[in-house]
This record gives structure tokens, sequence and C-alpha cells, in this order.
């Protein structure tokens, strides 16, 4: 179960097993006075963690968490869900429109190409393929957003209204 971490076990007693239940975590409260608090922990603790232990624990509270890579999307709220569809769309776009322009650019030159025009050619190929490659980027950035707009809202566009009013 990726939400318990084995702690150890007591050496002395066949069932004395211990586990870190990573689903539910408190907190509690321990003396700031330095006496006070040796005291507190003389009295409470009844084993402690090696340092491996402790690190491999601290790792698994945040993968319980949040793993890096981080890629659910169903947290957003609907505005700033909104917000990053469209912030999103006008990426697109600009870079749509980069390609565009490139292609505009490109078949003007094709139509009245000569010998001293291929390295502006070549040029223009190699700004076309780096627009092209902005453009998949920025679409594969948006996708899972609008995914998740549509999983909410089914075909109700962000960009034209709520789903409030």
């Amino acid at each position: 179960m990726p939400d318990v971490f084995y702690l150890g076990h007591f050496p002395d007693q066949a069932t004395g097993r211990l586990a870190a239940k990573l689903d539910m975590l408190f907190s509690i409260k321990v003396p700031t006075n330095e006496k006070d608090r040796k005291d507190w922990v003389a009295k409470h603790r009844v084993a402690t963690l090696s340092n491996d232990h402790r690190r491999h624990l601290h790792a698994r509270i945040m993968l319980a968490f949040g793993r890096e890579g981080f890629d659910d999307f169903a947290w957003w709220p609907d505005e700033d869900l909104k917000i990053a569809i469209v912030s999103g769309k006008q990426t697109l776009l600009e870079a749509d429109k980069k390609r565009t322009e490139l292609l505009s650019q490109y078949q003007s030159l094709c139509a009245t190409f000569t010998d001293s025009d291929k390295k502006k050619k070549l040029s223009i190929e190699t700004q076309q393929n780096n627009a092209n490659a902005t453009y998949d980027q920025a679409k594969k950035e948006l996708a899972p957003f609008e995914d998740e707009w549509r999983r909410r809202h089914g075909d109700l566009d962000p960009l034209v209204c709520s789903p409030h009013g």
C-alpha cells in the first residue's frame, strides 16, 4: 500500500510492527522550552528511526501528497482553469500566426525564387520548423486543461460563457 510506510518492529515483541499511515497525518504540540521538551520526549518516545529511514519516510510523505511531474488538473477551480485555457489559447494563436506569416513569406519567395534567395529560403524553412515545434508544444500543454474543462462542462466553451451564469 503506497500510503502506509513500514517503520520497523520491536525486537522483544513478536507482533510489535509499526507503520506510519500517510493518508492521515496529525500534528502534536511539543513544549518549546528545552527542558520541558526533553522531559516530554523522554516520557512519550517509544523508538527512533535511523537517518536512512527518516529520509525515506520524508520522501514517501512528499510522494503521498504530490508527485514530481505533477499532472493532476482536476484541482483547478473553474475560474483559474478558464484563465489557464485562455492564456494557452492565446499562446497557440500567436504561434499559429507566426507559422502563417512564415508560410506567406515562403510562398512569396518561391514565386519569385532566384539563386541568390537560397539562404533566405533555408532561413525561412528553419524558422518554420521552429514555429511548428512551438505550436505543437503549446497545443500539447493546452490539451490537459481543455480535457479537464470538457470533463466538467461538456461542450460549454470557456471563452464564450461561464458555467455559473
